[in-house]
């Protein structure tokens, strides 16, 4: 096919985002919201561009970066555990060990 710039059936066409598509659009907040059928501090926030986050978002937000700043391996536990292993106070009973896994994980 030819494109020839003079196609009839192109000439009706718009592009999504050309700026006739975009005035033809609605681009007030508050009538989105309202035709979304939201009310309430919903409809204000999406209307003033306002996001609010949950409780427990904000919660899991500052569990995450506290998780963050922690190292991976906590090398006084991992020194204190092998210390006691050779001391005799912990018992390597690889069977349990596996089991205790197996069970954590099934």
């Amino acid at each position: 096919m030819r494109i020839t710039g003079v196609e009839p059936a192109t000439a009706a066409l718009q592009r999504s985002d050309s700026t006739e598509s975009a005035a033809a659009r609605d681009t007030s907040s508050a009538d989105a919201a309202e035709k979304a059928g939201l009310t309430g501090p919903v409809a204000t926030n999406l209307a003033e561009g306002k996001v609010t986050m949950s409780e427990r978002v904000v919660e899991a937000e500052l569990v995450r970066k506290i998780a963050r700043t922690e190292p991976e391996v906590r090398n006084e536990v991992v020194d204190k555990a092998k210390a006691d292993l050779a001391a005799g106070k912990l018992e390597a009973d690889p069977m349990r060990l596996a089991q205790s896994i197996a069970r954590d994980l099934f």
